[in-house]
């Protein structure tokens, strides 16, 4: 993007009634305000670039299409941003959706999502799931879009595609209404435009996933007014309060800890500004250290108790040509709390793209009640993956990748086995295996899922008694038993196929988008339950028909370990580190989070009668158990 603002001149906001949705509406002084416009023969099309505004339209829900030609930057050296503002409340209140076609293919930032806060279009400032994603987009040619609208929701269409190119869970402005706009920033043309409001029918939405509310997070804030930040010395304290003079305002951040700065602050957008954010930190009893993680666009100096613990820049393109600025929680500093309560003070300063911080404890957990640790091992294991509870011998495998030391060779990778106390542990109990991943316990055996192979492993002497070959497999992942046959599934995370072992030989059972990049698997009830990270749900496929429906959506993630807890609720965890509880009925709650430790919760284990989770930590090189009341 060339700015981070939206400049609309005169125009005016109409209470308008919907327009016809049978024809594309044609570009003239009639339907459209095309004061910053130009309309075109394109392509064979009439056709409109620049900022056409959809005059008396006051558009909530319902459906909006164009067709959007964009060039090839290689051929013309240019870039287009095309894309709709819909919801118009002001010009300066509004969500908008465009496309960076110069990224499609190649990123996953080539659609983008981003609500415009007094003006600014704080694209550093939202990105990842629900914001921005991957997108195909042929150049030089006529591209369909479609934006469906429901409330806090919407989903993106590009090109007639069936599947979503973009799907946004919570629109920042809420379910509000407004004006529509087309907006062909750089060479980019529109045409065939539809407009179908809420009189035509609202799409259909399913619940979106949870919203993920990080834990130790810094919600409550005071913000200063705009400051010049060309005229401040940023690392001088008593200069920033100063000038910051008694004129602050209470703040609340948003569940991730982000706070949109320009939500409450007008940008001027001719010079880069600063404000200041402070807030309070309590150390009871004794002085402490507090590591916090944080992000900020663009630049930060952060003060503990008026003393300077930290400057920084991450404005657009300052590290490299490539660097983009995008804000999340990516560095860390030890702040030496002294004993009762400290000053927290961030000056953050912003030149272009978002104007926005966010912090938080380094060292907080999120459990419900009911979820405590209840042990956790010295970090002696190379990359546990998987485990699998034995209930004949109350023990617990757990399977050691190890894929990041490929110089020892295949072959020497291990199962180890603890005891439900987690005190005694047998590194290698069975030896080698090839980077094994997922294990299944049925009977006197144990199923392990290796780069080609399924291995059988008898457990009473510790041996592995067979291999099967699996056909043409790309990356093996978990493994389940079905009780009532003694069938073994195995699922294969980058074909979006789920193999069958009937005791005899492997084969295909699944295959296709339905289940795209399955993990997590677990027969339980008549169905095989599948975490499928691709589109990060946990989905349900009946052993009789295999017929496939959504259970819950869990959000972008991981989807590893999958149990049933011992009243018949889903315990399902995102490997990044988030386990959530899924009921019947399909409502999720999140119960533990680990994200902010950086402790991910891999392909886990559940014992029912104890009520105890065992997790395998990947990367953290220990296994820890919590207790699930």
């Amino acid at each position: 993007m060339k700015t981070g603002l939206l400049i609309v001149i005169g125009i005016s906001f109409a209470s308008g009634s919907a327009l016809a949705a049978e024809a594309f509406i044609p570009f003239d002084a009639e339907h459209w305000i095309l004061d910053d416009a130009r309309v075109v023969e394109h392509a064979g099309r009439p056709a409109v670039t620049g900022l056409a505004v959809l005059k008396d339209v006051e558009f909530a829900d319902g459906v909006i299409e164009f067709d959007v030609w964009a060039p090839d930057v290689r051929q013309t050296g240019g870039r287009a941003y095309p894309g709709v503002i819909f919801r118009m409340q002001s010009p300066l209140e509004a969500e908008r959706l465009y496309i960076r076609p110069h990224r499609a293919g190649l990123y996953a930032d080539a659609i983008q999502y981003t609500p415009l806060f007094n003006g600014v279009a704080g694209w550093q400032l939202y990105s990842g799931d629900g914001f921005t994603s991957t997108l195909a987009f042929p150049l030089n040619e006529w591209v369909l879009v479609r934006l469906e609208v429901a409330g806090r929701q919407a989903r993106v269409f590009v090109g007639g595609s069936r599947a979503p190119a973009l799907e946004i869970h919570d629109l920042m402005h809420g379910a509000s209404k407004g004006a529509v706009a087309l907006y062909g920033e750089g060479a980019a043309y529109f045409s065939h435009v539809r407009c179908m409001s809420d009189s035509d029918g609202v799409p259909a939405f399913a619940p979106p996933p949870p919203a993920d509310a990080a834990p130790g997070v810094i919600r409550d804030w005071e913000l200063s007014r705009g400051l010049r930040a060309l005229l401040l010395d940023t690392e001088s304290y008593p200069d920033l309060l100063a000038r910051a003079g008694s004129e602050w305002r209470e703040v609340t951040a948003e569940p991730s800890g982000l706070v949109d700065v320009s939500r409450f602050l007008a940008f001027n957008g001719l010079e880069p500004e600063c404000v200041l954010a402070r807030t309070r930190l309590r150390a009871e009893g004794r002085a402490d250290t507090m590591q916090i993680d944080f992000g900020y666009s663009d630049a930060v100096s952060i003060f503990l108790n008026g003393v300077l613990v930290y400057s920084g820049d991450s404005s657009y393109r300052l590290r490299d040509s490539s660097f983009l600025g995008i804000i999340g929680y990516f560095d860390s500093v030890n702040l030496p709390l002294r004993k009762g309560e400290n000053e927290l003070l961030l000056a953050v300063a912003e030149s272009f793209g978002g104007w926005g911080f966010m912090v938080r404890d380094a060292g907080a957990v999120f459990t419900a009640v009911g979820v405590a640790e209840a042990w956790r091992t010295e970090a002696t294991f190379r990359m546990p993956e998987s485990a699998a509870y034995d209930p004949e011998r109350n023990a617990f495998y757990v399977s050691i990748y190890d894929a990041t030391t490929p110089s020892r060779g295949q072959g020497l990778q291990a199962v180890a086995r603890l005891s439900a106390d987690g005190k005694g542990i047998d590194p290698a109990w069975i030896a080698g295996l090839n980077n094994p991943t997922g294990l299944a316990v049925f009977e006197d055996r144990l199923y392990v899922a290796e780069r080609s192979q399924l291995a059988e492993i008898d457990i009473r002497s510790g041996k592995v008694t067979r291999r099967y070959e699996v056909p043409a497999p790309g990356f093996l992942n978990d493994v389940a038993v079905d009780p009532s046959s003694g069938h073994v599934f195995v699922s294969d995370s980058s074909k979006n196929t789920i193999y069958l072992f009937d005791g005899v030989k492997v084969e295909t059972w699944l295959a296709g988008d339905e289940i795209p990049q399955p993990n997590g698997l677990l027969v339980h009830d008549g169905a095989l339950l599948v975490g499928t990270t691709g589109d990060g749900s946990l989905k349900s496929i009946f052993l009789a028909n295999k017929s496939v429906r959504t259970v819950a959506r869990l959000g972008a993630g991981i989807v590893d370990g999958i149990a049933v807890d011992a009243d018949g609720d889903i315990l399902v965890s995102h490997n990044q580190g988030r386990l959530f509880r899924v009921t019947r009925a399909g409502a999720v709650t999140k119960i533990l989070d680990t994200t902010a430790i950086k402790m991910n919760l891999a392909d886990f284990a559940y014992a029912p009668g104890s009520r105890l989770l065992v997790v395998p930590t990947y990367t953290g090189g220990r296994v820890a158990a919590f207790t699930i009341e």
